[in-house]
Order: C-alpha cells, then structure tokens, then sequence
C-alpha cells in the first residue's frame, strides 16, 4: 500500500493530504533552474497575467514542458493517484504557477466547479518546489468542504472574464500550508481552496494539475471554450 491507512483516511475526511520526500535534491534543483528560465524568458511562451502585470500562470504547463509532465508522471506521485483512481491516468489542465512579488495564484475556489466531475475518477494535486507562508502566497483550504457539494462562486476575476471566486467570509477554519520544499499536496477536486497574493519580494513557484481516470470523457470548460489540455502518463 502506497498510502497509510490516516491518509486514506485524512483524505476521505478532511479531503488533502500532504506528501513529503518523493522529489531528490539534483531533480529538484533542476526543476528551480527550469522555472526560472520561464520566468526570465516568458515573452517566448503563452502566460496569462494578473491585473497588475505580473505574471499569473502557465497554461498546458505538462504539454509545454517536458519536464513538468516527468514530474507529475513521478512514480510516487502516480501510485498514490493509482491507488485511490486506478489505472491507467491522464494528466488534466496543468499549470504553472511563478507567484513573483505582488503576484497571485487563485482565490478560494473548488476545481470541480469548473469540470464537474461526478464520478469520483478525479483528484487535483499541487506541487511546491520553493518553501511556502502566507507573506508569499502559500496554499490554503478548507478542511471538510468537499463533504458539502459545489459552492457558488460569486465573486468575479479582476483579470479574467467569466472566472468566479467563492466568497471566503462565513468558511470557517482555513489552514494555511506553510511548509518546506518541495513537497506535494492531493486534495478532493471539491476541496475549498486558494493562495494568499505573494506580499514578499521572492517567488513561489508551484505546479497544479488533475489526475483523471483516462475512461473519463470529461473536459474543463470556462466562458464556454473547452481546456483540452490531457496528457496520458
């Protein structure tokens, strides 16, 4: 068994999990070289941008990179997605998240909001490759909300049209994931979740993605174009 049995169990209740330890230091470190060749190179590539001119995310992150997909095709990463999907598995709407100084990712939001998938043959992961707190934008969620269906996303994107936020007033307890990197977070594609704006003068670089069983004929869809970002892994 991939997973102990408080994962499982820590998932199936609380909806996320945390996994430390699957990435090695000369991996890693390549991965930080890469982002911040994209980064420093970004004109060359597709970024959609903030309000504020800053860079948001990469989009087709998996597609574009090929070392991206290697990582979310890592064999720890994988088996667990296996372990609680089954195989065989697609890589679905991968992105690159740069987080630079006075930046932001997502505000509180369930992806599921967006694909609606009813099956159970999917789980959103998010990789952290440079150490996380809320002065730079770390991941935060709300532990049990995937119990609760689909919110109602009200509140509108200052940069994107026909992008929605849930208002996070009357949540309840939000923890923040303030940790060391790199490490990797799953959680329910219903799961209540989004980043602090990066208030510090560093980066936090992450990856963000699905895992989706490959039988599942399911697209994302936002102002009615389709994401068509799938890779099999």
């Amino acid at each position: 068994m991939t997973l102990s049995k408080n994962q499982i169990q820590q998932y199936e209740q609380e909806g996320y999990f945390i996994i430390d330890d699957f990435l090695d230091a000369e991996t890693h470190s390549k991965l930080l070289t890469i982002c911040d060749s994209l980064v420093a190179n970004s004109k060359e590539f597709n970024w959609a941008y903030n309000e504020n001119g800053t860079l948001q995310k990469l989009r087709g992150a998996c597609k574009t990179i090929p070392e991206f997909l290697s990582l979310a095709s890592h064999p720890r990463l994988v088996s667990i997605a296996e372990e609680l999907l089954g195989p065989p598995l697609d890589v679905f709407i991968s992105k690159f998240f740069p987080m630079q100084p006075n930046a932001r990712s997502t505000l509180m939001h369930q992806d599921n909001y967006y694909i609606h998938e009813r099956h159970g043959n999917m789980m959103s992961c998010a990789v952290y490759l440079q150490d996380t707190s809320k002065e730079n934008g770390c991941l935060r969620v709300v532990p049990r909300s995937h119990q609760s269906g689909l919110y109602d996303h009200t509140k509108p994107d200052e940069s994107v049209k026909g992008l929605y936020w849930i208002d996070e007033s009357g949540l309840g307890d939000i923890v923040d994931l303030e940790r060391k990197a790199p490490y990797a977070v799953f959680f329910h594609p219903n799961l209540i979740h989004g980043c602090y704006i990066n208030k510090s003068n560093r980066t936090r670089y992450s990856l963000a993605w699905e895992y989706i069983c490959a039988h599942e004929k399911i697209f994302a869809r936002l102002n009615n174009k389709i994401d068509y970002d799938r890779t099999r892994i």
